[in-house]
C-alpha cells in the first residue's frame, strides 16, 4: 500500500493559529524564540521584494508569472490527479 504525499499549502495557515492558540504545546518540537525567527524572516522578505520593485519590475513580473504558473499547474493538474500521483512506496524489508 502506498503512502500518499501531503503537503497542502492551505495547511500551513492553519498550523501557525494553532500555535498561536497553544493546541500544540505538547508537540514534541518547539520553535527556540517563536515567533520572532518567522517574523524576522517575513520582515527580510519585505525588504527584499520592496527592493527588487524599486530596482527592476520587470524581473518581479517575471518571478508572479511563474509562481501564477506553478499554482495553476498544481491545482488545475496535479491535485486532481492526486491518487495515483505524489505516492510513496512503502519501505522495502532489510534483511539482517
Amino acid at each position: 500500500m502506498a503512502r500518499r504525499f501531503n503537503a497542502r499549502p492551505d495547511r500551513v495557515p492553519r498550523s501557525l493559529v494553532g500555535r498561536i492558540r497553544g493546541r500544540t504545546r505538547r508537540a514534541a518540537y518547539r520553535m527556540p524564540g517563536w515567533p520572532l525567527p518567522p517574523l524576522l524572516l517575513l520582515a527580510m522578505m519585505v525588504v527584499v521584494v520592496y527592493e527588487n520593485l524599486v530596482s527592476d519590475r520587470i524581473l518581479v513580473s517575471i518571478t508572479l508569472a511563474i509562481l501564477a504558473i506553478g499554482y495553476a499547474y498544481y491545482y488545475g493538474y496535479i491535485q486532481p490527479c492526486r491518487e495515483d500521483r505524489w505516492t510513496l512506496p512503502d519501505p522495502a524489508d532489510e534483511e539482517p
